[in-house]
């Protein structure tokens, strides 16, 4: 009974973490603020937000799907061997103090992919123009 007891607690500690924000297999990534914090008119259309999924060496993502509050969702492109790329609308976002923010902390812009992402994967602004 002890070693029974024993199993169960070590299988609960084993469950996997969500996929969110991990090395993972289909599954998502939210935006957590990185990337470019300059306004940049002279590269980027107005109003719009060039986004970077970051899969990770070694990564395994076939497809990726980006979604930003405010916006209909984006297949993103890969773009080289490891770095999805997608342009979008503003949508939701505000700029404050130069940087791009979404004022519902419960309502942020992820990705969603299948295949397995590789080492450090990111979702982050490579830059932006607003209107």
């Amino acid at each position: 009974m002890l070693l029974m007891t024993l199993g169960l607690l070590a299988s609960m500690l084993m469950v996997p973490a969500s996929a969110s924000n991990n090395n993972g297999s289909n599954g998502s990534l939210y935006w957590e603020g990185q990337g470019d914090d300059s306004e940049d008119c002279e590269k980027y259309e107005e109003g719009v937000i060039h986004w970077i999924f970051q899969a990770g060496a070694g990564h395994s993502v076939t497809e990726a799907t980006l979604y930003v509050p405010g916006e209909d969702p984006e297949e993103m492109e890969l773009r080289g061997q490891n770095n999805f790329s997608a342009f979008t609308g503003f949508g939701d976002a505000e700029v404050v103090d130069g940087a791009i923010t979404f004022p519902d902390p419960d309502d942020q812009p992820y990705v969603e992919y299948e295949g397995t992402t590789g080492n450090n994967p990111r979702l982050i602004i490579s830059g932006w123009c607003d209107d």
